[in-house]
């Protein structure tokens, strides 16, 4: 059998981190040290056999139900309204970290509504599983930073767009274009940007991307640190691999698209996939930034908001078949 994946009563993907410096971030201490990602058949039940047919592979899923799926669904439109508010408030404090996690918040929003969008369409699933990529990609960089600490990360961050700017207007240049020529605020965005680029050391220029190591290093790296348990590594990796193969050219996707059902079963596994780690990976941002609130202000910001993320959670928890 290949690419089995081991079913387990309970799927816990718990982060360690420290516990909440502060009283007031308590009633969010189990959202922040925990993911619940309950095995559920809609979710991690695909595997693969080998059969005597030309194709070679083909999906075994278990049985599920419809209303399993909107319950999910219905999970997901209920996660974008509760985190609403954080996306559209501004940062309370200025600091780096809090800064560029506002900036990540709102991607991980703006790509889960996305989402959402295509959930709504049964052949998007692979679309929808691929954006997922990105929601983990972010929400892994958040718990990278948090380790290597969160201020200098942060910074290092900021410092990143410098050389991506760098870049494109080195390949702007180098196909023709004409910057002199564009606006007087555009111009003076470019010497800005080229004067902080060269006052950069030779380390930070040659990163590939702003922590020097690509994200699945990153969750190597806390998996290896002991700040991701052996089996939280296995399922975040699991998923992980699956949307990279969606993002680039890969046979077995190309596989999934040579016959009508084997296309369908995928893209259901996919879109289940893809709105379960996308909402977990959310609603922990979440947690963060409204923890990282508390304890910049010492004050018990976004109660109400805390108490429903945690009631989503729940939820999660007991979804099962009816």
């Amino acid at each position: 059998m290949v690419g089995q994946w081991p079913l387990k009563p309970l799927i816990l993907v718990r982060l360690q981190v420290p516990q909440p410096r502060s009283e007031v971030s308590r009633d969010l201490r189990a959202s922040r040290n925990r993911l619940t990602i309950p095995n559920k058949a809609y979710l991690l039940s695909a595997v693969f056999k080998t059969k005597n047919h030309l194709h070679g592979w083909f999906f075994v899923v278990l049985m599920y139900t419809c209303v399993m799926d909107k319950k999910l669904r219905h999970l997901l439109e209920k996660t974008l309204q509760v985190t609403t508010p954080l996306a559209q408030a501004a940062a309370s404090h200025d600091t780096k970290f809090l800064n560029v996690l506002l900036g990540i918040y709102r991607v991980s929003f703006s790509t889960l509504r996305d989402i959402y969008y295509l959930s709504s369409n049964e052949e998007s699933g692979a679309s929808a599983l691929d954006l997922t990529r990105k929601v983990i990609e972010y929400g892994i960089a958040v718990e990278y930073m948090l380790w290597k600490g969160k201020e200098k990360m942060a910074e290092q961050f900021q410092e990143h767009l410098d050389v991506e700017m760098h870049h494109t207007l080195e390949f702007l240049k180098s196909i023709g274009q004409d910057l002199e020529s564009q606006s007087t605020e555009f111009r003076t965005g470019v010497e800005n940007a080229e004067s902080r680029y060269l006052s950069l050391n030779s380390h930070a220029k040659e990163r590939k991307n702003w922590a020097g190591l690509a994200v699945d290093k990153m969750i190597e790296t806390l998996h290896a640190a002991g700040k991701l348990r052996d089996f939280d590594f296995s399922r975040i990796g699991e998923a992980y691999i699956w949307e990279c193969r969606l993002n680039h050219v890969s046979p077995f996707v190309v596989r999934n698209y040579m016959g009508s059902e084997d296309g369908q079963i995928a893209s259901d596994f996919y879109m289940r996939q893809a709105i379960m780690f996308a909402m977990l990976f959310h609603l922990r941002l979440a947690t963060r930034y409204v923890d990282e609130i508390r304890t910049l202000s010492s004050s018990n910001v976004y109660p109400e908001l805390a108490a429903s993320v945690l009631s989503i959670l729940d939820e999660l928890e007991r979804l099962k078949p009816e």
